[in-house]
């Protein structure tokens, strides 16, 4: 069952597309769509989705009304969405948005596009590997759906919900890459360490700017993850690289000052038994 809100905004669904067939279609045809559409969302208010998908989805295809067209694909998209169809559910979103991106309603199926996506995502169980070393495509695809959606209508609502839901969106690919950068430095190979850490921290560096990581949010940037990019261009025989990432280090930031200081220490003594002077701007 739908919350009162979900309740509501559908009510008014059908007076705002009432008010529009009744501006574009009269006659019989008209107010039987109009039964038709009504009964349908009826259908979707009380959980009947397989009624709800089979009369929105055939109001969507054969009704020559644009009004009851749009407001049954829209609709049809939310049915096949409370039904954990979520693929099928981005679709139509898709859809709309590819014929209707300034509509009134664009910015709800943007955004319930962009969920559908997240709803894809994997999740933690013991039964399997962590989250972040599953496929990311949906996480991929889940993070361009909130930027189209905060970047085409960033006054809505709908903009203000996506902003909260990306940083979780971020805070996934920044495990993701910490995962991968693990995966590297457990099997000693340290391109794949340098490779997926800079990509990680350029990533989380774009990110900040954008503000879709709140200064405090965890990310790539770590004592612990510039350890490991240190000792990786350490391997690699690449000083230039490994200052790159010490002035990184003194940037980021620290729980507290013993730390901090260990952490430098500890990058510093890794120069000092390769025999690498610190070059003069650093």
């Amino acid at each position: 069952m739908h919350s009162r809100l979900t309740t509501l905004l559908l009510v008014v669904a059908v007076a705002l597309v009432g008010a529009a067939c009744s501006k574009s279609a009269t006659g019989g045809a008209a107010e039987s769509q109009m039964k038709q559409y009504t009964d349908a969302l009826q259908a979707l208010i009380d959980g009947n989705y397989l009624d709800a998908t089979t009369k929105f989805e055939d109001l969507a295809n054969k009704t020559l009304d644009q009004a009851m067209q749009e407001n049954s694909t829209i609709r049809l998209g939310d049915t096949l969405f409370y039904q954990g169809r979520y693929r099928e559910a981005a679709e139509i979103y898709r859809e709309y948005l590819t014929q209707r991106d300034d509509s009134p309603d664009a910015p709800h199926a943007a955004y319930m596009r962009a969920v559908a996506f997240l709803r894809r995502t994997p999740e933690d169980s013991w039964l399997m590997p962590p989250a972040e070393a599953r496929e990311m495509t949906d996480v991929d695809l889940a993070y361009g759906a909130f930027v189209y959606l905060i970047q085409r209508y960033p006054d809505s609502y709908h903009a203000l919900r996506a902003r909260y839901q990306i940083s979780a969106v971020v805070q996934r690919r920044c495990r993701n890459h910490m995962y991968v950068a693990d995966y590297y430095h457990k099997r000693e190979t340290p391109a794949g360490v340098m490779q997926r850490l800079e990509q990680g921290l350029s990533m989380e560096e774009t990110e900040r700017a954008a503000g879709n990581l709140a200064p405090s949010m965890p990310c790539v940037a770590s004592p612990r993850s510039m350890l490991m990019l240190a000792q990786a261009y350490v391997q690699l025989d690449d000083p230039k690289g490994f200052w790159s990432t010490l002035a990184r280090t003194k940037l980021i930031w620290f729980p507290d000052a013993q730390q901090r200081s260990a952490t430098l220490t500890a990058i510093q003594d890794m120069a000092s038994k390769k025999g690498w002077q610190q070059p003069a701007q650093q």
